[in-house]
């Protein structure tokens, strides 16, 4: 993987730029690097509820169907859950979590 540098860019961005580029890299099929990206901005932004929104996004959409990735996506919601959320932004979580284990229950009585 190319390294990329944001000192080239202001620090306010530096979130923003690092969150585009891992979704690139989730697109492009690369199955480690954007997770990994996104592991780390969310260790140094642990507050930011947007980037588990995209990352929750990103894994459901681009996630395969085995079992540790389900497993991965559900730890996610957990940690998002975990830290100080707002009523709305913990219901909208708490939706989205009851739609994602829902389609995963269908596909699976479907594939019987």
């Amino acid at each position: 993987m190319r390294s990329f540098n944001v000192q080239a860019i202001p620090q306010g961005q530096h979130k923003y730029l690092i969150s585009k580029f891992a979704k690139l890299r989730f697109h492009s099929g690369d199955p480690e690097s954007g997770p990994t990206l996104l592991e780390k901005l969310l260790a140094t932004f642990k507050e930011k509820s947007d980037l588990y929104n995209m990352f929750l996004d990103m894994e459901i959409k681009c996630g395969s169907e085995e079992d540790d990735s389900k497993e991965r996506v559900r730890a996610l919601f957990k940690g998002a859950l975990a830290g100080k959320t707002a009523t709305i932004q913990g219901k909208a979580l708490f939706k989205k979590w009851l739609g994602f284990d829902k389609s995963k229950e269908m596909r699976r009585l479907l594939r019987l």
